[in-house]
């Protein structure tokens, strides 16, 4: 964030959606961490029938620094994903020496979006026969609500 004259100048992001590849994770020169993700957000609507219609996905691009990327180096394409951080943007000169620009989301918080579980492309089969086969496992129809 950037304070000018006890403003406080930033352009806030927060989003939910799905990783739509592995995440990119490298390391610079000085052994800094840094992490690439893609986020496709889509939102719905009803329409005036009263049908809930998708538009189009967002693509929204990432980066996280030091432990913070560490750790969303172990998500997976597919995960559902919650972000939170701020927009920025990034300009260069190209090969041509054409004023390039790309914005992204620099992460500040966020991980797997428990509401939504973990991706159908993790293999959990392990997990599930484990907790299957425990003593005194129940199903959700015999569980309490703890609400």
């Amino acid at each position: 964030m950037h304070y000018l004259g006890g403003i406080v100048n930033f352009t806030p992001a927060s989003f939910a959606g799905f990783l739509g590849s592995e995440p990119t994770v490298r390391h610079t020169n000085s052994g800094r961490t840094v992490t690439r993700l893609r986020v496709g957000v889509t939102s719905e609507y009803r329409d005036s029938a009263g049908e809930i219609r998708q538009r189009d996905t967002l693509w929204i691009t990432c980066e996280a620094w030091g432990d913070f990327a560490e750790r969303l180096g172990e998500l997976s394409k597919g995960d559902p994903f919650v972000g939170i951080g701020e927009w920025r943007q990034s300009n260069w000169e190209d090969e041509q020496g054409k004023e390039r620009s790309s914005r992204f989301v620099y992460l500040t918080g966020g991980g797997l979006n428990l509401a939504f579980g973990r991706s159908s492309a993790q293999d959990n089969t392990e997990a599930d026969e484990e907790e299957t086969d425990s003593p005194g496992s129940s199903t959700d129809d015999e569980q309490e609500n703890p609400l």
